[in-house]
């Protein structure tokens, strides 16, 4: 059942598009460079990446029996974090936000 579970949860995050947004602010007085200068920060792909990837690592140390529930535990505050980033930049709705931090307390209190 737990697998299931995880396999949902990892699926709804992977899922994840971050929409595009400008972290400078538009600046019309600003052609030509302010495109090149914006470039690496108008995305929030980067923090989607990072909730990606501390998605799997979670999955990964909660389906090996060997690692230490509190191991667990850390990582999956790491997405906790990271989803309450994305729903504080409005890269994810308040409602999908508190749906897959449920979804991720639910995985780790039923893990043994």
């Amino acid at each position: 059942m737990q697998g299931k579970s995880l396999i949902k949860f990892v699926n709804k995050i992977l899922s994840i598009n971050a929409p595009m947004f400008n972290l400078l602010g538009s600046n019309p007085g600003m052609s030509g460079g302010a495109g090149s200068s914006q470039g690496s920060l108008s995305s929030g792909g980067n923090i989607t990446l990072q909730l990606k990837n501390q998605t799997l690592a979670f999955a990964k140390a909660y389906q090996d029996n060997k690692v230490p529930k509190d191991t667990v535990e850390q990582l999956g505050q790491l997405v906790e974090g990271s989803l309450m980033t994305e729903e504080t930049l409005s890269l994810l709705a308040q409602s999908e936000a508190e749906q897959l931090i449920n979804q991720l307390h639910d995985l780790i209190e039923g893990r043994v």
